[in-house]
């Protein structure tokens, strides 16, 4: 493969890696909305961990 079409497929490969990342940010910001209630459902989690050792 020559050095244009290398080049190309970089190109290509990037813009597709943008378009990925900007939908991940998406993603994630919605992700920490979630996170709130996840981190909650941990400790619960952790507590009940907690408790089953103890039995």
């Amino acid at each position: 493969m020559d050095v244009g079409k290398a080049s190309a497929v970089r190109r290509k490969a990037s813009a597709v890696g943008q378009k990925v990342s900007a939908v991940g940010r998406k993603v994630f910001a919605v992700g920490q909305k979630n996170s709130a209630v996840g981190r909650k459902v941990f400790a619960v989690g952790q507590k009940v961990s907690v408790v089953g050792q103890r039995l």
